[in-house]
C-alpha cells in the first residue's frame, strides 16, 4: 500500500522556503524512508517529563521554543533546523533534570547541534552566547553541547513533523498555500508541551495538513472529502477519526493566535515570503465537523469501491464455486478408491 501510494503521489510541494523534497531519492528509497521514520519516532519519543523538571514548566518552556523561532529567524535557518531542534530540546529535557536558568543556554546547545546536522553553515557557539545578551559564555555552550550528546548517546537524527508534512501535503494535493499554512499549524503547535508529548509526529503532521486543507477548502469541497482525500488517508494511515482529536487541538491553537503573547511562529508566517497565512481566517466549528464527516465518507466510499472491484463478477463466482465443488468431488473419489 505504501509503495503504491508513493508511486501515485507527485512530490512537487515546497513546504518549506529553503528545502525542496528530493524528488529521485523519493522514488528509489521512499518506502524505505518512511517506514525509517515510523521507527525513529516510537524509538526516540520523549517521555512526559515535566513531572521529573521541579524547575521547568510548560510555560517556560513555550517561551524558549517561542525565542528559538526568533533565533532560527535570525539566523536564517531552515524550518528543519527549527524542528529538529525542538526535538532535542524535548529528549535532553527527558534525560537532564534542569535549572529554569540553564533552560535557554540548553536550548542554544540543542540549536547548535540541529544546525550542524542540518545547515551548509551553522552559527557559531559565540554567536548564540552573544545572542542570549551573553546569559552565558561560548564555553558553556560547548559544554552543554557535550552533554546533550551524550545524554543522547550521540542520537541527532530523529523524526520531525516536518519530515512527514512534505509528504502528506504531497499525498493530499496541497498547493503552496495549504502547504504553508500547515507548516504555520505545526510551528504552532511547538508550543503547546501537551500537543507534543500527546501526538507523535507522524500524526501531528498529518493534522496539520487536514487543517489547513480544511481551513482554505469549501463547505461542499469539505462535505465531499476533499480535506482529507482517500489517497492522504491510505498513504498515512490516519483517518479522518484518527485525526479528529489533534486537529481539534491544533484548531484551538490557530484560534487563538492572533491574541496570544507568545507572537515570534504569527509574526513569522505573517510575512509575505511565507504567503501570508497568518492572516488567513481559522475554519469555524462547524465547519471542521463537516470536513471530518466528509473524510470519513469518502474514505469509507473509496474503502467500498475498491472492495466492490476485488471481488469477482457473480457468474465468474458461480462459475469458480462449481469448478471448486467439482474438483473437491473428484478428489473425495480418488481417496475412497
Amino acid at each position: 500500500m505504501l509503495q503504491q501510494a508513493l508511486q501515485n503521489c507527485t512530490f512537487s510541494v515546497t513546504v518549506g522556503d529553503e528545502h525542496d523534497l528530493n524528488v529521485a531519492f523519493l522514488q528509489c528509497y521512499g518506502q524505505h524512508y518512511v517506514a525509517w521514520l515510523y521507527v525513529q519516532e516510537l524509538q526516540l519519543r520523549p517521555a512526559d517529563y515535566m513531572h521529573r523538571q521541579p524547575n521547568v514548566g510548560a510555560n517556560s518552556r513555550s517561551t524558549v521554543v517561542d525565542w528559538l523561532v526568533e533565533v532560527c529567524g535570525s539566523y536564517k535557518l531552515g524550518a528543519s533546523t527549527l524542528f529538529l531542534c525542538v526535538e532535542l530540546l524535548d529528549r535532553s529535557l527527558t534525560a537532564l533534570c534542569t535549572a529554569r536558568c540553564d533552560l535557554q543556554r540548553l536550548a542554544c546547545a540543542c540549536l547548535l547541534l540541529a544546525a550542524k546536522h542540518e545547515e551548509e553553515q551553522a552559527p557559531s557557539s559565540s554567536a548564540l552566547a552573544c545572542i542570549s545578551d551573553n546569559a552565558f559564555s561560548r564555553a558553556g555552550v560547548l559544554r552543554t553541547e557535550a552533554q546533550v550528546l551524550v545524554a543522547l548517546e550521540f542520537r541527532v537524527s530523529c523524526a520531525t513533523p516536518y519530515q512527514y508534512a512534505a509528504l502528506y501535503c504531497a499525498a493530499a494535493g496541497c498547493d503552496a498555500r495549504q502547504a504553508r499554512l500547515c507548516l504555520y499549524i505545526l510551528e504552532l503547535s511547538l508550543l503547546d508541551y501537551t500537543l507534543v508529548h500527546t501526538y507523535v509526529p507522524s500524526l501531528r503532521a498529518a493534522a496539520a495538513a487536514f487543517l489547513a486543507r480544511a481551513t482554505m477548502c469549501t463547505s461542499a469541497a469539505a462535505a465531499a472529502g476533499a480535506a482529507w482525500p482517500p489517497t492522504a488517508a491510505r498513504f498515512s494511515g490516519y483517518g479522518a477519526a484518527q485525526l479528529e482529536a489533534c486537529a481539534r487541538r491544533m484548531h484551538a491553537l490557530h484560534e487563538g493566535a492572533e491574541d496570544a503573547l507568545l507572537r515570534a511562529v504569527r509574526e513569522k508566517h505573517a510575512r509575505p515570503g511565507a504567503l501570508r497565512v497568518a492572516a488567513l481566517c481559522c475554519a469555524s466549528d462547524a465547519h471542521l465537523r463537516c470536513a471530518l464527516r466528509g473524510s470519513a465518507d469518502a474514505a469509507a466510499a473509496a474503502a467500498a469501491a475498491a472492495a466492490k472491484a476485488a471481488a469477482p463478477a457473480p457468474a465468474v463466482a458461480v462459475a469458480a464455486a462449481a469448478t471448486a465443488a467439482a474438483t473437491a468431488m473428484t478428489m473425495a473419489t480418488r481417496l475412497q478408491q
